[in-house]
């Protein structure tokens, strides 16, 4: 691996199988990832991503032991029955599953995570997120993209807006995890998981200077993640990427109807 084309591992989370989860409901299908989108299912846009980006190794996908990949998901099952993808369990959350992965990981393998409902994944932006992390021997990188970026080229894409003193950002759900170390930066997000519906105890974890500076707009989100790595003993980067389409995921009925009109789907 050289510092300007690192390579690693991918996990995918492809969540559990909630019931009544209004995307799949809507899809048909047992899980939000199996919703077909531009003629296949979610999840199988992803993996295409991830093998054009050249810099995935090995895949993993994080999947409900009962999920019925066999009959919604036919691509991502040769995948299981080939060995190009490897099935794991999805633990009670994300983090728990992003620790355990990385529990089972040589601790100088880099684990890229993405999410299995983000079908407009593009190869670049999983190349410039590790390429990005390498140069600059960050421990952690977390993509995001600029809201006006997404806003000028999908005006009517609602995405959540985290505001610093140079501009709105959103997550892109492209996360590099690179270094050993990295793994106190999701141990510190599994406490805050558990502070969610305590927001003092959260802005306490945080840092409350730093929160009260976020507020403020004091912040750039360079600083912000600066901050925030150093609270917790990590080198925390943003990567902010070029794509509009980078932080469009599914989450919600909307997200699904303009994920659709991207990708030319006929009206369902």
């Amino acid at each position: 691996m050289t510092a300007s084309q690192p390579r690693a591992v991918a996990l995918v989370l492809a969540g559990t199988r909630a019931p009544g989860e209004p995307v799949a409901a809507a899809g048909g299908k047992s899980c939000k990832a199996f919703v077909e989108v531009g003629g296949k299912p979610m999840i199988e846009h992803v993996l295409a991503a991830l093998d054009a980006s050249g810099r995935v190794d090995a895949v993993r996908v994080a999947l409900a032991a009962d999920a019925p990949a066999e009959q919604e998901a036919p691509g991502l099952a040769e995948r299981f029955a080939d060995g190009r993808a490897v099935r794991v369990a999805p633990g009670e959350t994300p983090t728990e599953c992003v620790l355990a992965q990385l529990d089972d990981l040589p601790g100088d393998t880099p684990l890229l995570v993405v999410t299995g409902d983000h079908p407009l994944l593009e190869p670049a932006v999983v190349r410039q997120v590790l390429d990005t992390a390498a140069l600059e021997g960050a421990d952690v990188a977390a993509g995001f993209a600029a809201i006006a970026t997404v806003t000028a080229a999908y005006p009517q894409a609602s995405r959540t807006s985290l505001n610093f003193r140079d501009g709105g950002y959103s997550g892109c759900n492209v996360f590099a995890l690179m270094t050993p170390d990295a793994r106190r930066m999701v141990a510190a997000w599994r406490r805050l998981e558990h502070t969610r519906k305590r927001p003092w105890r959260m802005a306490l974890a945080i840092g409350p200077v730093t929160v009260a500076l976020y507020l403020l707009k004091r912040l750039t989100l360079r600083r912000a993640l600066d901050r925030l790595g150093k609270r917790v003993g990590v080198r925390l980067r943003p990567v902010v990427v070029d794509s509009p389409r980078a932080p469009i995921d599914v989450d919600k009925l909307d997200d699904l109807a303009l994920v659709r009109d991207i990708l030319g789907d006929s009206p369902r």
